[in-house]
């Protein structure tokens, strides 16, 4: 139905705005004295990894069905977590 459509695009909407808080927070960490590069290239660099996102998930649900995405999205947020755990913390 229609409300639980709404209900979890506002889910969605809340999810989207806490990850690109922590990733605009953790470049300006990375740049502290420049701010305003750090919001640009985090949007920049979103915005290209949204589209090679949007194709290289269309072309794998084309060749493989779209519920191998599901394991594919798994290993690639298990593997981004770890990686960003074996950052340096900024100071």
């Amino acid at each position: 139905s229609v409300s639980v459509l709404l209900g979890a695009q506002l889910l969605r909407a809340i999810g989207i705005g806490l990850i690109a808080y922590q990733g605009i927070s953790y470049m300006q960490s990375l740049m502290p004295n420049q701010a305003g590069a750090a919001a640009a290239l985090f949007a920049n660099t979103a915005n290209a990894g949204f589209l090679f996102a949007s194709l290289s998930a269309g072309g794998w649900a084309q060749f493989f069905g779209y519920r191998s995405m599901f394991l594919v999205c798994a290993v690639l947020s298990v593997s981004g977590f770890a990686l960003i755990q074996l950052q340096p913390k900024p100071r």
